[in-house]
């Protein structure tokens, strides 16, 4: 079921901001008790991202659900298609861009990559400091400039 709430360039709004925010840590998502949802709350609002056929897998969904005291209701709904690389980027192909970005940030993949990588890192000697007064353009080598 997909509610028309939304027109294509303002999906495009919705999703690219929720990705720029994902990136930025401004905002986390959560894993729910169904392993193929999760969701992130912003004012009044949760946005949730799962598989419409609750595999995992494609196809995708989101869903805009304003959070209630009484009931939550679901504002908009739009399913992910697959990648059309003939026409434009459309938001229902964007879904599925999202959908890895939030499972990726409600599972702690960067948390565990940046915690992986400074194990490794702690293994290797420390980088020297280039000498900035012995650089080919530098002012202060040996060469004479004439």
């Amino acid at each position: 079921m997909e509610r028309m709430m939304f027109e294509d360039d303002e999906w495009n709004a919705i999703i690219g901001k929720l990705m720029d925010l994902t990136r930025a840590n401004k905002t986390a998502w959560h894993n729910s008790e169904s392993q193929d949802l999760v969701s992130t709350v912003i004012g009044p609002v949760a946005y949730i991202v799962g598989s419409v056929d609750n595999d995992g897998r494609a196809p995708y969904f989101l869903a805009v659900v304003k959070v209630d005291s009484d009931a939550n209701k679901e504002l908009a709904r739009l399913e992910s298609t697959p990648v059309n690389t003939d026409e434009g980027y459309s938001p229902q192909e964007k879904i599925v861009d999202l959908h890895r970005l939030a499972f990726r940030m409600a599972s702690g993949g960067p948390q565990l990559v940046a915690s992986l990588l400074a194990d490794m890192n702690a293994l290797l000697p420390p980088t020297p400091a280039p000498d900035v007064w012995d650089t080919p353009n530098s002012r202060f080598n040996n060469e004479t400039p004439f």
